[in-house]
């Protein structure tokens, strides 16, 4: 039990790194988004996850790669809080 709780905090801490680093450093939220990838398969974090890689790398000046994740990501069909929010990164990317 301890070891989950442990993995869960360092999930959350990673995610909240990752969505501090997006105005200054995009390029370390991306690697922090990747890290979590990497690190914790499960569905619980992954569309907030998605959604600030979506945003770095638009503030990275990689549309394109933002396009394609977030047009893959919908077209999954989830219908969740976050599908607003990559519609709207969506909008700006036009």
């Amino acid at each position: 039990m301890r070891d989950s709780t442990i993995a869960r905090n360092y999930a959350e801490t990673l995610l909240e790194l990752a969505r501090r680093a997006l105005q200054e450093d995009p390029a370390r939220a991306l690697a922090l988004s990747r890290e979590h990838e990497l690190g914790f398969r499960t569905p619980r974090l992954a569309a907030e996850r998605t959604l600030i890689a979506i945003e770095a790398l638009y503030r990275l000046d990689r549309h394109a790669d933002a396009r394609a994740l977030a047009e893959r990501w919908l077209a999954r069909g989830t219908d969740d809080l976050y599908r607003e929010r990559v519609q709207r990164l969506l909008e700006k990317i036009d």
